[in-house]
């Protein structure tokens, strides 16, 4: 990718593919992540992104604050990633100690995996294609960021446009990744959460 990212400490990501199903992440998760220390995650939808170049740069923005931070990472993609991205997230992941639960939909798409990461995560980082899953993570009481991946149309992007303005998440450039999570984990400001369900059965309605 030109210039490489620090692998990171400790022990690698360890996946979900070694998850028995009968278990609940969150349960496995507990046991993996080092208690006391912020967590935050990464959901990565389809993306608009065919040569991996936005995903890599915010990937290599969150790696970069995880470790000036001491923090940890919960990694899901979504079914509809492409196997392109699934395979930058796992080259980039699968070896970075701080990252602690990896999960590659199209392989073990754990149904409870999502909840688990968002119960568990201080920070929320999405991907600005799904709606669904912005909505769900600004319902989760966490702070969520959204990043801009690629192209939107009009009214996805008044939609996201329309929770930043009421507070409901932050917007980030994946190049100024990093200085927002960073921010966020220093200050640590109020969390609106989005209780209007109405509105969020519509977001999903409406979804690309």
């Amino acid at each position: 990718h030109g210039q490489g990212v620090d692998k990171g400490r400790d022990t690698p990501c360890q996946p979900a593919l070694s998850l028995e199903q009968e278990q609940l992440p969150l349960a496995v998760l507990e046991q993996r992540v080092a208690f006391g220390i912020e967590l935050a995650a990464l959901l990565v939808p389809q993306g608009w992104d065919p040569e991996g170049v936005i995903s890599i740069e915010a990937i290599g923005q969150i790696k970069l604050s995880l470790n000036k931070l001491s923090g940890q990472v919960l990694v899901s993609t979504s079914r509809r990633t492409p196997s392109a991205l699934e395979k930058i997230i796992k080259d980039e992941f699968a070896g970075f100690g701080p990252c602690r639960f990896l999960v590659i939909a199209n392989e073990n798409n754990h149904p409870d995996a999502v909840g688990g990461i968002l119960a568990l995560s201080k920070i929320v980082v999405v991907s600005a294609e799904s709606i669904s899953m912005i909505s769900e993570a600004a319902t989760s009481g966490r702070y969520v960021v959204v990043y801009n991946s690629g192209r939107l149309n009009k009214r996805h992007r008044l939609f996201i446009e329309n929770l930043r303005v009421n507070g409901y998440i932050y917007t980030a450039e994946s190049r100024d990744l990093g200085r927002v999570i960073e921010g966020i984990w220093q200050d640590k400001p109020e969390i609106k959460v989005l209780h209007d369900n109405k509105r969020v059965r519509e977001a999903i309605g409406e979804r690309l």
